[in-house]
């Protein structure tokens, strides 16, 4: 995973951006579309990137070869408790499949 400070809107805005490493970038942009509510700014075979609206956030998310053995990627992302319910719902709809236990979700790939 790479992290790092990049610009949201290159001219104003300073945002958060991260790079996940993901196995299947299709099912993971359904994922983030899910999760943010939004389209990304970026699609392409093994490349997508989000802005989230409203946030300081640039995730994006880069097709890797996973080998047995290598550290996967965890990223945690606070959500206001009103919407858990309501996020979950959309994830079913979608046909997302989502672990939940406690307070957190892992997506199940």
């Amino acid at each position: 995973m790479m992290a790092g400070i990049a610009s949201g809107n290159r001219d104003t805005e300073a945002a958060f951006s991260l790079t996940l490493h993901v196995s299947d970038v299709k099912l993971a942009t359904a994922f983030y579309r899910t999760l943010f509510d939004c389209e990304p700014v970026k699609s392409f075979q093994e490349y997508a990137e989000f802005v989230p609206p409203d946030s300081h956030l640039v995730v994006g998310l880069l097709k890797v070869k996973r080998f047995p053995g290598t550290p996967r990627n965890r990223i945690g992302i606070r959500w206001d408790r009103s919407e858990w319910q309501p996020l979950l719902q959309r994830l079913a709809f979608n046909d997302i499949s989502v672990r939940v236990g406690g307070d957190s979700a892992e997506l199940v790939d």
